[in-house]
């Protein structure tokens, strides 16, 4: 999901409507996507070629605008409490070949997902759909994607891009503040995961149909706590390690605030995220500090790093299984260094 390679891979392919591979072809659709206050319009191009790749696989032999629809009702728009949107009209433009279903929304949500969820009545195809979002308030487009291997996409309204330019709903994250003088040795790590990724971890989440509540997350805290002291490592020029205190462990909404309290909520998985905030009180300012991070597997390949001060963020670059330790300066000057190489140093 954070391996940039593979998503240069799609947007290469994206302008073919059946890109190919060694495996099997890729159905590509395109279309846009529009917000107003309490409606989605998703309008899907109706490309003949497509849709005779589309019908082949069938028995039955539908017309080709039948097809679409089809093909537009696997669409669900996923609220932030995890309730499911399904379309409820449709509207067919002949002369611009276009089909277009829409969706009822409240007018305060801020957050939305998009899912494909291929009905009975579709053929079990490689499949992506490539939607354009503009975000009229912002005067701001950007591509989404999703497919038939079940990813999903997030659009926001009103949300002002991150200067590191990554999706928090899709990649983690890692932040990394240090004290202002006297207290520059003060350093504070925010880890911001995805929970959709924390769950390829099943012994730190779960969720049933898609959904979880704040409640159940809680009896996990203290699971995830110990996961993230025993992947993260800060290694000191003497080669001492810095003590790690975890202070918070969060779930977060949408809007970037703090799921739960005393009120029970139901949240969905495609839009909340995990916030871990670890702390180091060192007792004096070293000249570099060596940070390690292990906690990968199949899903995550990577993991953006971002120097915050104050409402600036300055990537840093992206700690992967191979080069998995990042050297913070005193200068603030950041190089990677391989893992094995921080070892050898040790």
């Amino acid at each position: 999901m954070i391996n940039r390679q593979k998503l240069l891979g799609i947007l290469l392919v994206g302008f073919a409507c059946v890109a190919t591979t060694k495996a099997h072809p890729i159905l590509i659709h395109t279309g846009k996507v529009e917000w107003s206050t309490d409606q989605i319009c998703i309008t899907l191009n109706i490309d003949n070629h497509c849709m005779e790749h589309e019908l082949a696989p069938l028995k039955e032999k539908p017309a080709i605008g039948e097809m679409a629809k089809r093909l537009a009702r696997s669409i669900l728009v996923v609220m932030p409490d995890g309730e499911t949107i399904k379309p409820g009209e449709f509207t067919t433009e002949l002369f611009e070949n276009t089909v277009t279903a829409f969706y009822r929304v409240p007018k305060n949500v801020s957050a939305l997902a998009l899912i494909h969820d291929p009905a009975s009545k579709l053929a079990p195809l490689a499949r992506q759909i490539q939607l354009r979002y503009t975000d009229k308030e912002l005067k701001r487009t950007s591509t989404v994607r999703i497919t038939s291997a079940g990813n999903h996409a997030v659009i926001r309204r009103n949300a002002p891009p991150t200067t590191a330019n990554y999706d928090p709903f899709n990649e983690p994250v890692l932040r990394i503040t240090r004290g202002q003088a006297p207290e520059k040795q003060d350093i504070t790590l925010i880890l911001e995961f995805p929970y959709r990724l924390l769950e390829t971890w099943p012994a730190l989440a779960h969720s049933r149909n898609n959904i979880i509540t704040t409640s159940g997350f809680s009896k996990n805290r203290k699971k995830v706590s110990e996961w993230v002291k025993e992947n993260i490592e800060m290694v000191l020029p003497d080669s001492t390690r810095a003590k790690i205190d975890i202070a918070q462990v969060d779930l977060l909404d949408p809007a970037d605030k703090v799921a739960g309290g005393e009120k029970e909520l139901t949240l969905s998985v495609f839009l909340t995220r995990l916030r871990i905030v670890a702390r180091y009180k060192l007792e004096k300012s070293p000249k570099w500090i060596d940070l390690t991070w292990r906690g990968f597997n199949s899903a995550i390949l990577g993991f953006l790093v971002i120097e915050q001060d104050e409402a600036e963020e300055n990537p840093l670059g992206i700690i992967t299984p191979t080069y998995a330790t990042i050297r913070l300066e005193d200068t603030s000057r950041i190089m990677s260094t391989r893992t094995d190489e921080a070892k050898a140093k040790q």
